[in-house]
């Protein structure tokens, strides 16, 4: 497979990709859900990184929420919308050098669930392939 979702999210936050990861996909995205609705109308952000990551931030205010992805790259989504889902698109170049790059992806969304104010999803790695 081409991407594989890793760790588990706080609050119910899921991410999954949207596409696959080919070089040249202008769609390819990342795509989040709150299974329990509780963060709707809330601000979201995207982290992409180059490295995997396993950083617990109970000691921090967020039990159970964990940092699985760097973030060389942040993007803001918008607002969680009322369904409990956002969409974050981010182009892949048609550069086939890109064959083989790993990146790894996680949302950010802020939360009144817990005192840091912020709550993970899951992380999601994509390797970028030929179609």
């Amino acid at each position: 497979s081409s991407y594989e979702n890793f760790g588990s999210g706080c609050h119910a936050l899921r991410a999954r990709p949207f596409s696959l990861p080919y070089y040249g996909n202008q769609h390819f995205g990342i795509f989040l859900e709150d299974a329990n609705y509780q963060h709707m109308g809330q601000p979201v952000m995207l982290l992409v990184g180059f490295s995997k990551l396993n950083v617990d931030f109970t000691l921090f205010g967020a039990p159970g929420c964990r940092l699985f992805s760097s973030a060389e790259m942040t993007m803001f989504l918008g607002l969680m919308s009322q369904d409990a889902e956002a969409l974050g698109y981010l182009p892949i170049p048609n550069a086939p050098g890109l064959v083989g790059l790993k990146l790894y992806f996680q949302n950010l969304v802020l939360t009144k669930q817990n005192s840091l104010g912020f709550a993970f999803s899951n992380g999601v790695e994509a390797t970028i392939m030929k179609l």
